[in-house]
């Protein structure tokens, strides 16, 4: 009885199609992951490194 499910589907394009699902979700799970703090594991830190704010700055010595 299954084997005529199979009969309908292109088992090649099926396989593709399950692929390229999954490395879809997998991107999605991953820049979830990334977006929380709790589970950012390339700045673990929480800061977003790209930001600086303008009282760390420090004033350039005046040029003579």
């Amino acid at each position: 009885m299954l084997y005529k499910l199979w009969q309908g589907f292109d088992p090649k394009r099926l396989m593709v199609g399950i692929y390229a699902f999954m490395f879809a979700l997998s991107l999605v799970i991953h820049f979830i992951l990334l977006s929380s703090p709790r589970y950012n594991w390339l700045n673990p830190d929480g800061n977003s490194g790209g930001a600086v704010t303008a009282d760390a700055l420090t004033p350039m010595p005046a040029s003579r």
